[in-house]
């Protein structure tokens, strides 16, 4: 009974899996950025908490669900 109680706690406190990085579209292109404020609201809209403009390059969100997809090297697709 101990054991299944730890269990419970245990998973309750690991909670939900939640990850940091670059999203991207589903072509593989990031979301190109200029601005801190675009980034913050596609990151939001993706269900991040939070999210910059790299180097006026592309955004980078912290803690999105994991079924969001992200690159650690996007590629570049400037039209």
């Amino acid at each position: 009974m101990n054991i299944l109680i730890i269990f419970v706690v245990a998973m309750m406190a690991v909670g939900e899996c939640r990850k940091s990085g670059i999203p991207v579209k589903k072509d593989g292109c990031p979301y190109e950025c200029y601005r801190h404020r675009y980034c913050l609201e596609e990151c939001k809209s993706l269900g991040a908490i939070g999210g910059i403009c790299m180097a006026n390059l592309y955004c980078v969100c912290t803690d999105l669900p994991d079924n969001v997809p992200t690159s650690s090297h996007p590629k570049s697709c400037s039209k």
